[in-house]
């Protein structure tokens, strides 16, 4: 559908304005890029994992990731999962 595009594009100017509005508003704008940094640790975690799943769970059995890869995904998720915990109790001020 051709409407779609004016979809995407208000959905990307109300971020692109929310974001904005959230650094020039707050008196200290570096506090925001590390809340998000935390949250992104996260995510790659579950990228990492999900990832695995899919692969493992929908592909092909001739597709499939070898035990390699799996373990590389499965220590890079807990990686980021221990960089996200770590961050977290840096900004909450638990760990100095």
């Amino acid at each position: 559908d051709s409407n779609v595009r004016y979809l995407y594009f208000a959905v990307f100017v109300g971020y692109c304005t929310c974001g904005l509005t959230l650094v020039w508003v707050t008196e200290k704008p570096g506090w925001i890029f590390q809340v998000a940094t935390c949250g992104y640790n996260f995510a790659f975690a579950i990228s990492a994992w999900h990832t695995l799943f899919i692969n493992t769970i929908l592909l092909p059995k001739e597709l499939r990731p070898n035990l390699f890869v799996k373990i590389g995904l499965i220590v890079g998720g807990c990686f980021f999962v221990c960089l996200g915990i770590m961050s977290a109790l840096k900004l909450t001020g638990v760990i100095t």
